[in-house]
């Protein structure tokens, strides 16, 4: 889009830029072909904006209206005015993924507003929280392994924290011939996988995180 340097000029907060470009993508298949047969010249595209629930109402969704001379404009939903005009395919997986190139970016008052990020999360606090307090009080003794663990909360992290038996951690924590430095290491690599897991995916088993059944992490 040639329109992108004009965006980023506008110096926009992250969380509202990620609400203009999520307004961008479509759920739902155009390539070239399809603009132009459109069912009565018109058509209504969810967006990745109204999926995420962080655009009130339907202003997540985007007029499609095939025009006269071969032309496709689009538009929000809540907008009344087509502003911004299909230019050419770049590229596509026919049926899967299409990449289309527009005038300019979709205007959206909603999307660019300011928009406050999420709260800061503090992992340790969470999890003593929720009856891990004994694996927690451990972690906290190691303050290389507490800053591993909140180093990842923001690119996704699964711990797995154990409740009930916590020997085998305090049993490295006090091995009297470990480097506090290699236990450092070990803590936050057998308990934490940097990826996101909901319970779905831990049921699945390990192998889904990156673990394999009897391999060192």
């Amino acid at each position: 889009m040639p329109a992108c340097p004009h965006l980023l000029a506008k110096h926009l907060p992250l969380y509202s830029l990620k609400n203009v470009l999520s307004l961008h993508i479509f759920l739902d298949y155009f390539d070239a072909k399809k603009l132009h047969q459109i069912t009565n010249g018109t058509a209504l595209a969810a967006t990745l904006f109204q999926a995420t629930g962080s655009a009130p109402g339907s202003t997540g969704f985007v007029n499609i209206t095939d025009l006269k001379g071969g032309k496709a404009g689009f538009a929000p939903e809540n907008s009344e005015l087509i502003d911004a005009y299909f230019v050419k395919g770049a590229e596509g997986i026919k049926y899967n993924i299409s990449i289309i190139q527009i005038s300019k970016i979709l205007p959206s008052k909603v999307a660019t507003a300011p928009t406050p990020g999420p709260a800061a999360a503090n992992l340790t606090s969470a999890m003593s929280a929720h009856g891990c307090k004994v694996f927690t009080d451990t972690l906290l003794t190691i303050p290389d392994a507490e800053k591993m663990f909140q180093d990842g909360v923001d690119g996704g992290m699964t711990v797995f924290c154990p409740v009930d038996d916590v020997q085998g951690v305090s049993a490295e924590v006090q091995e009297p011939n470990g480097r506090r430095e290699d236990v450092a290491a070990r803590v936050p690599r057998r308990a934490g996988v940097p990826i996101h897991g909901d319970a779905e995916v831990q049921q699945r088993g390990y192998e889904h995180v990156g673990h394999r059944r009897g391999e060192e992490v």
